[in-house]
């Protein structure tokens, strides 16, 4: 070959056909399963959230589909896109390999999902939509489908991730530039947004409360659809452009690679091994519904018990006092709390890992989006039946200001540290009661289970770790599981230590304390 670095393809010799790969699988995918009755979906069942067009094309056993001009035509703003030769990284790896790698950064919006933005929004105009709706985690998709709806004169509404809207201003502005309205997630434009900031201003938000929020507003209006970046059948497919260009540009200059390396949907992980992790999600998800189950009927038993002890003269005094300590940390109803937001956190955490896996997830996101709507409501209802008791105690809880809790709270690690264990315990649990919501209550709640960990009171010390979870956002999630972890190996219950080293190895990878955990699962 020459020495060139860079082959180029004409726009006249762009390809003009996706093409599909489920026409060449060795046996048929199994079907998308409806989120509400778990049975095959059905055209018509997709059809409150997208045009028939890309159903058809989500279903298709076609091996090519033709790409419509009008798509073709935005596609040459940037396409055919260029494929490289990488010979400085060659040189720097001394190998004899040739490397070529193809660049997508070149489109309007800078990656690659402008290949299915675009048609997903001329389908869309085409069928009579006039807004298409999405959410965002870091802004590429949103950003994407906010040139593509621009160009087809369509409205684009974008739910990002509160995280990401305040941190990454740059794409939220240029989602605007292009016409697109931008809301953090949560939102105060949609009941389940206003549910959950209603419990907490400050939420960071989820790619599943972000869907959750983008889907409701779709499905509410006739004229309004849902568009998603990656997952779905037509989304890969629409991505093949990316291969179909790659393979006419080493034709050009006579190679056949030995070795091609890319995406599956949305990760680069073999099929053999997400078939692996789809049963372990199901699993986990089956798990987490019973335990919605069970509190839901503990939930119930309590709401009984509520109307009958108020229903009786004798027992009123003895519910007034009740209420009156709810802010005790260790009250019944604090602890039902606890296990809900626990099951909240690590629903939001499964849910954002799954999300970036493998399509055939998709059908698990949904169920997982359905399960954290109902944790969250049972957390709001939850706290509405203790509305009396918050009130009650309200006026007993001094006020105190952000630098004097500060003070306060490093007064009280410093009672920990010089081993003044009542001092330092007064504090932390002072805090909590004064401000719940303020950054460093987690903190307090964390180093309250370290307290009883050093007097070794191992049970009290894992309830006040399991405590940290009620937290949401907290940062001190993963130092709690290991020392639960620590705790039950102290106390002689090796199971459920294993059980919490594991948890801490699925749910943190990233921990200080992940390879002390994996050691701990190694000698035991």
């Amino acid at each position: 070959m020459s020495d060139q670095n860079k082959i180029l393809l004409e726009e006249r010799e762009m390809p003009t056909q996706w093409y599909n790969i489920l026409a060449d699988l060795p046996a048929p995918m199994p079907p998308p399963l409806h989120p509400g009755t778990h049975e095959p979906a059905t055209a018509e069942d997709f059809g409150p959230l997208f045009p028939m067009a890309l159903i058809e094309q989500e279903m298709t056993g076609d091996r090519y589909v033709d790409i419509p001009g009008e798509v073709l035509d935005v596609y040459k703003l940037w396409r055919p896109t260029p494929l490289f030769r990488a010979r400085r990284l060659e040189r720097q790896l001394d190998t004899p390999a040739k490397i070529f790698y193809k660049y997508e950064g070149v489109s309007p919006a800078g990656s690659h999902k402008p290949n299915t933005a675009v048609p997903q929004a001329y389908y869309n105009a085409k069928e009579g939509v006039s807004k298409l709706t999405t959410e965002t985690g870091a802004g590429q998709w949103g950003s994407a489908l906010a040139f593509a709806c621009s160009q087809f004169g369509l409205e684009c509404e974008v739910w990002m991730v509160a995280a990401s809207y305040h941190s990454k201003p740059s794409r939220r502005t240029m989602m605007e530039v292009w016409g697109g309205k931008v809301h953090p997630s949560p939102s105060s434009v949609t009941e389940y947004g206003r549910s959950l900031l209603k419990d907490d201003p400050d939420h960071p938000g989820s790619l599943g409360i972000a869907i959750s929020e983008a889907v409701s507003e779709a499905v509410a209006d006739e004229r309004t659809r849902y568009a998603l970046g990656s997952v779905l059948n037509h989304v890969l497919m629409h991505q093949t452009i990316i291969g179909e260009e790659t393979l006419l540009q080493l034709a050009k200059v006579g190679e056949t690679p030995d070795i091609l390396i890319g995406c599956t949907g949305t990760r680069s992980i073999p099929f053999p091994e997400n078939t692996e992790d789809i049963e372990s999600v199901n699993k986990r998800l089956d798990h987490q519904i019973d335990n919605i189950k069970e509190i839901e009927q503990k939930l119930i038993q309590l709401q009984t018990i509520i109307n009958n002890e108020s229903r009786e003269k004798d027992k009123t005094s003895q519910l007034n006092h009740e209420l009156k300590n709810t802010i005790n940390t260790d009250s019944k109803e604090q602890d039902y709390l606890n296990i809900l937001n626990k099951l909240q956190n690590k629903i939001e955490i499964l849910e954002d890992r799954t999300f970036y896996t493998d399509s055939l997830f998709f059908a698990i996101v949904n169920d997982m989006v359905l399960v954290e709507n109902k944790i969250s409501s049972l957390i709001l209802s939850f706290k509405e039946m203790n509305n009396l008791s918050i009130d009650k105690t309200a006026n007993l809880i001094p006020q105190i200001t952000d630098e004097d809790y500060t003070t306060k709270y490093i007064e009280s690690l410093s009672h920990y540290q010089n081993a003044e264990w009542n001092l330092s315990l007064n504090g932390f649990n002072y805090l909590i009661q004064v401000d719940s919501n303020h950054d460093l209550a987690d903190n307090c709640q964390y180093w309250i289970g370290e307290v009883y960990y050093a007097l070794t009171d191992y049970n009290r010390s894992i309830k006040e770790f399991g405590k940290v979870f009620s937290f949401p956002g907290t940062n001190k999630s993963d130092d709690a599981q290991f020392k639960m972890g620590l705790c039950y190996m102290n106390i002689g219950q090796i199971e459920k230590a294993k059980k919490e080293f594991t948890n801490l190895l699925e749910f943190y990878p990233n921990s200080e304390y992940y390879t002390r955990a994996q050691d701990y699962l190694k000698q035991n």
